[in-house]
């Protein structure tokens, strides 16, 4: 929703005259308004606060350089401040004015006078003004992500560690394929995490360069000092080449990062699914994850998980729009229009993360038919073949033939894999294993399998503990780093407000700014 707005006539002493005034001599079209003008100032509105931000930093850029004198400097601060205390409250909008930073540039008019106004567009354009703002913006919208990420990391940590022994069946083809433990699964998940965190942060180093000062693409000759306003805003760098200030580019890195966060979480929420189903039982949502049915009283449908995977659907654009949009530049301005698509981008990403993290935290897990299943399908029948070749008489195709046939005769006549002994496997196959009817069956056991699998990175007890470690390091790491740069930006915020007050206080005694004709 934006603020009221006005339809009342300009004239000077109402906030001026409209920036189109001058060149074309003609108020937008109602249809350019409707269709043009306000959905942009709709899509600005959000970023309200990242807009007064960069004003902010611009105008104490300017005084410290001398580019404006420090008492009209701190008449500035005083009505941005003011401004940024309600501003949607406070600003009225005129969609026929334009973009935001005419909307404030006018209410600027309307609180200290044309002449101070205008000074704040002293060095800057709408175009390294926009590009800094939507990367604010970004920003925030980056490290939301970032931090839904480290959570996640901590809820499938402590669900692994609550089942690094729970065996359980693995799938291929949807197939029982070989045991598997449920918390070396889940680990799998937490690397996956880790590694989006890992290229999200990539893509934040790309976002978080300053365009300001960059003007229309050459720079300009009044003596910006643009690594302070970059400071002043938490920027780590600089756009280095002013050509580049209001390249979009870095947006692909970001929307690349979101679309295979997305991809991760469908694929665990499409297993987990999956295992819910009466079919396979092996998880279960809790209820508060859950909805229910209109007409089937005992349904308990796990939409969280539906949720997300319709949602990680929709993602998939998120890529190839950017892309399309670069394309569809060439030199010109295209990105003036932030792509409106950008922002779900972030909110969509985060939400789902998050939505995931309570999903997991929840999850019933059950361990006795997990192990159960296990026992089911022949999901061993490598580790019997593995046997034949360590007894050193057949390579391991030709064991892999031998088992296969063994198996398909038990399946075909009603051999359950418990039931299984040495002597029938060697009237079946002619080969005699020399084994114990214990030891064929201990051959088959799933907790034999696993506690076998000691290869780093295996599922046995020692290898899942390391692996547990390893992930708590890279969980650890991981917010190590978001906690040091959102101090690091609270720092750079609060050096903002300081430098803003040193210059507010000097206003001459007794000198206010005009009254807010906004307000009346």
């Amino acid at each position: 929703m934006m603020p009221p707005t006005s339809s009342a006539p300009h004239s000077a002493g109402s906030a001026g005259a409209l920036l189109t005034d001058a060149r074309l001599g003609k108020k937008p079209a109602p249809r350019l308004r409707r269709y043009y003008l306000e959905p942009g100032l709709r899509k600005e509105l959000p970023k309200l606060h990242q807009i007064l931000a960069v004003d902010l930093a611009h105008v104490v850029m300017l005084a410290e350089r001398g580019i404006i004198p420090a008492t009209q400097a701190a008449r500035l601060v005083d009505a941005l401040r003011d401004l940024r205390a309600d501003p949607e409250a406070r600003l009225r909008i005129e969609p026929e004015r334009g973009s935001m930073v005419l909307q404030i540039e006018a209410h600027l008019t309307n609180a200290v006078g044309e002449s101070d106004a205008g000074a704040l567009s002293t060095g800057r354009s709408r175009i390294d003004q926009g590009a800094t703002v939507r990367r604010l913006y970004e920003r925030n919208g980056t490290l939301a992500v970032l931090d839904r990420l480290v959570a996640l990391q901590d809820a499938l940590l402590a669900l692994a560690a609550r089942h690094s022994r729970t065996l359980m069946p693995g799938y291929t083809h949807l197939q029982p394929s070989q045991p598997w433990v449920f918390g070396h699964y889940l680990l799998g998940f937490a690397n996956k995490i880790h590694r989006a965190f890992v290229r999200m942060l990539e893509a934040y180093h790309h976002l978080n360069l300053s365009p300001l000062g960059t003007v229309g693409g050459s720079g300009s000759p009044w003596p910006l000092d643009r690594r302070r306003t970059a400071a002043l805003l938490g920027f780590a760098g600089l756009v280095e080449n002013a050509r580049l200030g209001r390249d979009i580019q870095y947006l692909a890195d970001i929307a690349a990062a979101a679309c295979l966060i997305m991809n991760e979480i469908n694929d665990l929420a499409t297993d987990l699914q999956l295992w819910s189903s009466n079919e396979f039982a092996l998880v279960e949502l809790d209820a508060g994850y859950c909805g229910t049915s209109s007409i089937f009283p005992q349904k308990k449908n796990p939409i969280a998980l539906e949720g997300i995977r319709t949602a990680a659907a929709q993602s998939m654009h998120w890529f190839s729009n950017v892309l399309a949009l670069c394309r569809g530049m060439g030199s010109g301005d295209l990105a003036m229009r932030s792509p409106g698509h950008v922002d779900a981008v972030f909110e969509t990403t985060a939400d789902m993360t998050d939505l995931m993290t309570g999903i997991i935290e929840t999850l019933i897990v059950h361990p006795s038919r997990m192990g159960a299943r296990a026992q089911l399908g022949w999901t061993t029948a490598s580790s019997l073949a593995d046997l034949l070749v360590h007894q050193g008489t057949l390579s391991y195709r030709q064991a892999h033939h031998a088992v296969g046939a063994f198996v398909r005769h038990c399946v075909e006549n009603d051999v359950a894999v418990t039931d299984a002994t040495a002597g029938l496997f060697a009237s079946v196959t002619g080969l005699d294993m020399a084994l114990t009817d214990a030891e064929f069956r201990s051959a088959l056991d799933p907790a034999t399998f696993i506690a076998a699998c000691t290869s780093q990175g295996g599922a046995a007890p020692e290898q899942v503990d390391a692996l547990l470690r390893a992930a708590a390091a890279d969980r650890e790491a991981d917010r190590s780093w978001l906690d040091t740069e959102q101090h690091r930006l609270a720092s750079c915020n609060a050096e903002l407000d300081r430098a803003a007050e040193i210059l507010a206080a000097a206003r001459p005694a007794g000198s206010h700014h005009h009254p807010d004709l906004a307000h009346e």
